[in-house]
């Protein structure tokens, strides 16, 4: 064997002892796990949303809501639209920063921007549900959820704008079905479709060799 082929043998193995530290949370590894996997995210929503009828028509990891001037643009991790024309962005966020609520904000009214045509009535807006999926508990209660609704506050009722933001907390240590799939996601595996897709990237040597490259510095690429 000569030296290339030593080098290539010892690239490969180095990829393969970094794909086992990858964890769902993880967003390198999750984009992947994710992409084209309509399944996989239907599940995902159901089970975080409480939807047992949550039936996904398109998914897609990294959907690009990018302005050419004038604006921020995003990247959503995991958006899908379900056969009620209801839109979901699932975003992965690890660190406290990224979960902030003006964060959560501005997902919302990108995908609303989007969405309307010039002319169009705003009644034609889709409801639409930003789920920031966090590695730790972001309000510190130790619940799985935190649904964030918007209200009238001199009577309590809802306001009805059809604008959802829900903050799961990754770290809930619950028996029940959102406990499991959380736990999913920091460790292994009671999701059988999570688990097959993570074994998958993890076992086998064709998803590196090539067309997938793992950097060497991917636990440092997360998003703020």
């Amino acid at each position: 064997m000569d030296n290339c082929e030593l080098q290539r043998q010892k690239d490969l193995e180095d990829d393969l002892r970094r794909l086992e530290s990858f964890r769902p949370i993880d967003d390198t590894f999750m984009r992947v796990l994710f992409r084209d996997n309509l399944p996989l995210a239907e599940v995902v929503l159901r089970t975080i949303t409480g939807k047992e009828d949550l039936h996904l028509i398109s998914e897609e990891t990294q959907r690009d809501l990018k302005r050419l001037v004038g604006a921020r643009g995003i990247c959503l991790d995991v958006y899908g639209v379900d056969d009620k024309n209801e839109e979901y962005d699932l975003e992965i966020q690890r660190s406290e920063s990224g979960a902030k609520p003006k964060r959560a904000r501005y997902h919302a009214g990108a995908m609303d921007i989007e969405y309307l045509s010039p002319g169009q009535d705003f009644e034609a807006l889709r409801t639409s549900y930003v789920i920031m999926l966090c590695e730790h508990d972001p309000y510190g209660a130790g619940l799985a959820l935190y649904p964030i609704e918007r209200i009238y506050l001199a009577t309590g009722e809802p306001f009805d704008d059809h604008q959802h933001i829900l903050y799961v907390n990754a770290s809930y240590k619950g028996d029940d079905d959102l406990g499991k799939l959380l736990h999913d996601f920091l460790c292994y595996m009671h999701t059988s479709l999570l688990a097959e897709r993570t074994r998958f990237f993890k076992k086998s040597r064709a998803v590196i060799c090539p067309p997938v490259v793992i950097s060497a510095d991917w636990k440092y690429r997360h998003r703020e």
